[in-house]
């Protein structure tokens, strides 16, 4: 290995994966919820969270009981990791390699009833970047009034969007 005294700045291509970004990041957010998932359930197999940045979740689970896919699954989501990453959690059985897609996807294909295997959750906390996110944004309103000494002040109300005052009144004077 050679180094050099005056390093070259290199950056890392982003975009549409699979990029360097994405090889890089795989490892940090598989392990961490691997661990995370493996001490509540020793019957994870693997954790594959490397698409996007981890949005998508893909676990292999050698279920002993029914539901216990779903229990992983919502243990996922309310990981470190997975409270604002894991956007969609898939849980397949210990046959099917989490890494290999055309597996998952067969999987997904033939095993899924989404009547019954299909959860939704709506309006979870979720990463601000991503465009698809739903979070409750306050609606900032501006007030000028005029105290005694005739200086304009600025109140900033946060409303939610159904007109629902923020926790703590929301208000900067």
């Amino acid at each position: 290995m050679h180094t050099r005294a005056q390093p070259i700045f290199e950056h890392l291509y982003l975009g549409m994966p699979w990029t360097e970004i994405d090889y890089l990041m795989a490892l940090n957010t598989c392990l961490p919820l691997y661990e995370q998932l493996k001490e509540d359930f020793p019957e994870v197999r693997a954790v594959n969270a490397m698409y996007t940045h981890g949005l998508v979740a893909i676990i292999s689970v050698e279920a002993r009981t029914g539901g216990l896919g779903k229990l992983v699954a919502m243990r996922a989501i309310t990981t470190p990791h997975g409270r604002g990453y894991c956007k969609f959690v898939i849980v397949v059985d210990h046959t099917v390699d989490p890494f290999d897609l055309p597996q998952v996807m067969w999987a997904l294909s033939t095993k899924v009833n989404p009547l019954h295997d299909l959860v939704m959750l709506p309006r979870m906390n979720m990463v601000p970047l991503d465009p698809s996110a739903d979070p409750p944004r306050p609606q900032l309103t501006c007030d000028h009034r005029c105290d005694d000494s005739a200086s304009p002040r600025c109140a900033i109300r946060g409303r939610r969007p159904g007109g629902h005052a923020l926790a703590g009144g929301g208000s900067v004077a």
